[in-house]
């Protein structure tokens, strides 16, 4: 007897199509209207001609992007995901229900994922991935593995890179709410399977690297889009953890459309994206410990690049026991499955160059205490979540407040290379 396929894509294949073509078909004029996106339908070669089912590569700027790339695609695809998207309930079931996305859970080995992707592929069916495996921090696309390439030659199907412009102001990572503006997504590059066999893989993922490459400051600078919204600076303290003025920690906090410090540092965020000193007392063509680029204003890409290498420093002549930074109400769960998300404790989340530490707000109880050299796939999600592996079981770290995950992350990568571990592609 024939065994049943269960994979619930091939099973349910025809009913994806379906509604995939009815929400283009009734909703691509509101939802392009909603984002203010102008988009390119992907038509194929220069003949119009789609030799075989696809892969889809894109940068990724916001959790919009895949409904934005859907409005580019007649075709029907499947959309790599991280799996905190099948954690909210009835919407992540509809979700499954209606589109089947290929998990991938963050902080292991993307594997399972690639297992999945391939399944899809040679089934005849297509696929879309974010290959920087995050949208961006701070307005540039982070380098892809490069493993890339060689996945997608030996998929044996075509590729189409796509190109986002002006998604980050529309909805930083960082930011609590979406900002009215133009978008721009469109297809780059299309090669079939017969092109991409005669190259090499990293000629693959050098075109890849190209096609998706966005520097949005740089690019807003000379277009000068506006970005109109609410609470323009608010949360902005969940990205920019350290202050250039007083050198201190996570001090800053934001309202409405000014960050601040407790040292007296005001940065006001503007309707173009770039921040302006409100303190006044830098010297010409500097932000205190940083050269400021363009006349457009400070950017968050030239702030990022600065507490990075202040954090690395600092880490360097700390001792590896010191605590270097510590953060309250902090809640760890444990989460093996797409869906498991299960509360073990509250309390105070604290990190040295030797582990990371929750100490529980009942003092009747033990802190967890991981060592990292036995942490493994540390990783961000969301606006500000924690995800790792340690002991064969996955955690993550979240709060409610305005919570600062980027540096805990970016201080375990720095450690991570420092000791000749480090395995994964760093941000930019």
């Amino acid at each position: 007897m024939k065994e049943k396929n269960t994979d619930i894509r091939i099973l349910h294949h025809k009913r994806h199509v379906r509604i995939w073509k009815s929400i283009l078909t009734i909703f691509s004029p509101g939802l392009k209207w909603f984002f203010r996106l102008k988009s390119t339908v992907f038509k194929g070669d220069a003949g119009q001609k789609i030799a075989e089912n696809f892969m889809v590569i894109s940068n990724h700027c916001t959790s919009y992007d895949p409904v934005m790339i859907a409005l580019s695609f007649p075709q029907h695809m499947y959309f790599v995901a991280g799996n905190h998207v099948f954690k909210s309930g009835v919407w992540s079931r509809l979700l499954s229900y209606c589109f089947a996305p290929i998990g991938r859970q963050k902080s292991q080995s993307a594997t399972a994922a690639i297992a999945e992707s391939m399944k899809c592929l040679r089934a005849g069916f297509n696929v879309c991935i974010f290959a920087e495996g995050n949208c961006s921090y701070n307005g540039q696309t982070s380098p892809i593995l490069p493993s890339t390439g060689k996945m997608i030659k030996k998929s044996g199907c075509g590729l189409v890179t796509y190109h986002f412009e002006g998604g980050y102001f529309m909805a930083p990572r960082w930011s609590l709410h979406r900002r009215r503006g133009p978008i721009k997504g469109y297809p780059v590059s299309y090669l079939t399977a017969a092109e991409l066999a005669d190259m090499s893989v990293e000629e693959i993922n050098a075109v890849i690297q190209k096609d998706l490459w966005e520097d949005a400051f740089a690019r807003q600078d000379t277009e000068h889009n506006k970005y109109k919204g609410r609470l323009l600076a608010e949360a902005l303290e969940t990205l920019l953890y350290i202050c250039p003025k007083c050198h201190r920690i996570s001090t800053m906090e934001s309202h409405d459309d000014i960050l601040s410090c407790s040292c007296g540092l005001k940065v006001r965020y503007d309707v173009y994206g770039f921040l302006h000193d409100e303190t006044k007392d830098n010297r010409d063509g500097c932000f205190y410990e940083f050269p400021v680029t363009y006349k457009s204003g400070i950017t968050i890409t030239e702030w990022d690049n600065y507490q990075r290498d202040a954090l690395f420093h600092l880490a360097d002549r700390t001792p590896e026991d010191a605590v270097l930074f510590r953060d309250a109400h902090i809640t760890l769960y444990k989460s093996n499955t797409a869906e498991e998300r299960i509360p073990l404790s509250a309390g105070t989340l604290s990190m040295s160059a030797k582990e990371i530490r929750l100490v529980p707000e009942d003092s009747g109880t033990s802190p967890y205490i991981f060592p990292l050299d036995a942490v493994i796939g540390f990783t961000t999600c969301n606006r500000s979540g924690l995800i790792f592996m340690f002991d064969k079981v996955c955690y993550e770290l979240r709060a409610k407040h305005k919570f600062c995950a980027l540096k805990y992350f970016d201080l375990y990568n720095h450690l991570q290379r420092k000791h000749g571990t480090f395995t994964g592609v760093d941000r930019i």
